[in-house]
This record gives C-alpha cells, sequence and structure tokens, in this order.
C-alpha cells in the first residue's frame, strides 16, 4: 500500500492554456483536463502536488492545500529565458514528474529530469502520437521521449500495442479520468429518455480531423432529428469551420451552440439522447483520438455514444455504452435506432452510469489505483 505522506509530484503543464488559472478554455484541450483529474484526485490524498504552468494571463493562488502552482514565462519570454526558467524549476522539482504527451519541450523535460534522478511519468494523448511520422526529426523526439521515460500510461491497449510495435517500448495500459464533482453530477439525479429534447450531440473541434461532415448527411437524411453541435474551430482551420457552418447552419434541424465551458457540459450531455463521434481515420489505421474525455462525459450522464470508427478498448462493444459502427449506414441507423427506442436506452444508459464510476475520481478506489500505477516501482 502507498502511504501519500512519502511522495510528492511535478506536474508539467507546458502549453498556452490550463484548468488552474484559466477562466476561458476555449483553447484548452482534452490532455489539460486530465492533467486538472490527475492532480484534483492527487490532492483529495493528500499528496504534495506542484504545477508547472505557461503562458498564464491571470494571477497564480496558492490557496489550496498541498498544492503549488508557478507560471515559468509568459508568450514574450525570449528562448534563452524559457531554458532557464524550466531548468531551475526542474532542479528544484519534485521527485515524480508527471507530463502528457510527446513534444521537443517534454524531451527536454525528461531529459533534464532523468539526469537529476527523477522519475519521470510519460502519459500518452493521441493515437498519432502512437505512430511514426513522416518526418525523421518527429521520430526522433519520440523515440528518445519514450525511451527515457520511467514509466509510459497508455490510454487504451491499441496504444499499448502500437507502441510496442513501432517504438519497441512497453506501456501500461491506464484509462483516462473524469471528475463528477467538476462536471455537477450528482448519481441521485438523471434526465430520464423522455425529457431529453435532443437526439443527437456532437461535440469537438471543427476541424477536418474531427469528421464534422458526416453531420450534413445525418441532418438531411433524419430531417426530424433534432442534432446540436458544441463547438469551434482554430485559427488555422477557419476556412474549413466558415464552410462547415454555413452548409450546417442551412439545415433547419441543426443547431450550433459554438463553444460550451467545459465545466457547463453537463447540462447538454443530460438532455441529448446520444453523444456522436465522427473522427475518421487519418493516418496509419490510427484517428485524431487516444480515449476522448467526451465518451466518458457522455457515459457520467448515463448519454450512449454512438461512434463512427473509434471505440477505445472496444468498450463500447464489450460493456454495450453505446454502438460502433464502422461504415456510414450502420451509423446512421444506430443514431435513429437509440434515439427512439426507450427501452433500448434505458438498458444502456444504466450500464454507462455503472462503468463512469470505475474512472470517477469522487471514488476512492478511482484515487488509489492511481497512486498504485503512479508509484508501483516503489
Amino acid at each position: 500500500m502507498i502511504d501519500q505522506h512519502q511522495y510528492s509530484v511535478t506536474v508539467c503543464s507546458l502549453s498556452n492554456s490550463n484548468y488552474f488559472t484559466e477562466v476561458d478554455h476555449q483553447i484548452t484541450g482534452g490532455s489539460e483536463r486530465q492533467v486538472k483529474y490527475v492532480v484534483d484526485a492527487l490532492l483529495a490524498n493528500q499528496i504534495p502536488v506542484q504545477v508547472l504552468l505557461t503562458n498564464s494571463n491571470n494571477n497564480v493562488s496558492n490557496d489550496i492545500d498541498h498544492l503549488s502552482i508557478k507560471n515559468l514565462w509568459s508568450e514574450k519570454s525570449n528562448f534563452i529565458y524559457k531554458i532557464f526558467k524550466l531548468s531551475l524549476s526542474l532542479i528544484t522539482s519534485n521527485r515524480y514528474i508527471y507530463l502528457r504527451g510527446l513534444s521537443w519541450v517534454h524531451l527536454y523535460v525528461i531529459f533534464i529530469s532523468k539526469l537529476l534522478g527523477r522519475r519521470v511519468i510519460l502519459a500518452m494523448t493521441s493515437d498519432i502520437q502512437c505512430v511514426k511520422s513522416d518526418s525523421l526529426y518527429i521520430n526522433l523526439m519520440r523515440k528518445l521521449s519514450l525511451f527515457l521515460a520511467s514509466t509510459i500510461l497508455s490510454q487504451t491497449n491499441k496504444q499499448k500495442t502500437l507502441l510496442n510495435n513501432n517504438f519497441h517500448v512497453n506501456s501500461s495500459v491506464y484509462h483516462n479520468l473524469i471528475s463528477s464533482k467538476y462536471l455537477n453530477k450528482s448519481y441521485e439525479i438523471k434526465k430520464t429518455f423522455k425529457y431529453r429534447e435532443i437526439d443527437a450531440l456532437w461535440i469537438g473541434t471543427i476541424e477536418p480531423r474531427k469528421g464534422i461532415s458526416y453531420l450534413i448527411d445525418l441532418a438531411k437524411k433524419f430531417p426530424d432529428k433534432k442534432i446540436s453541435i458544441a463547438g469551434n474551430g482554430r485559427t488555422r482551420e477557419k476556412d474549413f469551420e466558415s464552410e462547415m457552418m454555413n452548409q450546417l447552419n442551412s439545415l433547419d434541424n441543426v443547431s450550433i451552440l459554438g463553444f460550451v465551458q467545459p465545466s457547463l457540459v453537463g447540462d447538454l450531455i443530460s438532455s441529448s439522447k446520444v453523444l456522436i463521434n465522427t473522427s475518421p481515420i487519418i493516418d496509419k489505421s490510427v484517428t485524431k483520438e487516444g480515449f476522448p474525455n467526451v465518451f466518458l462525459e457522455a457515459w457520467l450522464f448515463g448519454t450512449p455514444v454512438v461512434s463512427l470508427f473509434h471505440d477505445p478498448d472496444d468498450l463500447l462493444f464489450n460493456k454495450d455504452l453505446g454502438r460502433i459502427c464502422n461504415d456510414v449506414e450502420s451509423f446512421y441507423y444506430s443514431i435513429n435506432e437509440l434515439s427512439e427506442d426507450d427501452y433500448m436506452w434505458n438498458a444502456i444508459s444504466e450500464k454507462c452510469e455503472t462503468w463512469i464510476k470505475s474512472r470517477d475520481i469522487y471514488f476512492d478506489k478511482v484515487r488509489n489505483e492511481l497512486k498504485e500505477i503512479l508509484f508501483f516501482d516503489d
């Protein structure tokens, strides 16, 4: 059994946004949300956590027990200053270093941390990062990062296999977490099928790699189905976003909601009969996904997921948490079926709410499992 008083963790969240000091999360990704859940779980077990941030636009508060937050630099800082601040912070870091995803800055963190005798826990993000790139430089970065890390955490068994086949490294499978407290979910309260006015909900970033164009045909095929879309585009994809919005706005049964803050997304999901995922296979038989946060959010609110291509660890199929389709016609059929058959929907919905408790950091068992996988070497 892990004694939490012997452990302390430095969490690196070196992106342009975060869930610790920022209020608006329009540019904050799923990886940053998982960082927050990991930190919250460790703090709930009184394990000291230091969080290293960058580019934070708000003042850093350190008034939470066992938590210290440090913003290393701003967007205007020069390269030398960034290297200095990061190196100094790693010298004074905790024994365990936790970070998510592969990048050149993370490789630097891993390399310096290993020189300092730290244990580096590297958690994977997208499936795309688990396969070889066409770029020799990116492949070098990925190989070195994976080779140097003390512990590698895959989100799914598929990622574990991809890492082994492509980079010859072993990893431990650890599914993503969720926080019912953060999403204001009570297991005693549930909106029933009858009161869910949205037939199909899509949540994501409006970009080609998310497959939003499938919704146009879906809306045309089922004009009586109410379809809602929550999300916005990235700056580099504004032309694509405008094209999609023009086509979707012309359909009477489609509602464009724009970006919804993650802490408020529960109200939207609990008003929907199904959540749909359309991320296409884009490279080497993988999608942009890993273990999508939005799947966990849907299951938390008892909402089945209908996915066109992606089924993390076959949970949709094996645990009956929705439908995995693999072709467009069965995708359309499954959405129509689950949005009309309340008996079938109720059976799946109950399974969703039961399974999600195995990932909710509200429960002691989930938090203890996290401690064991982070600190298992000791």
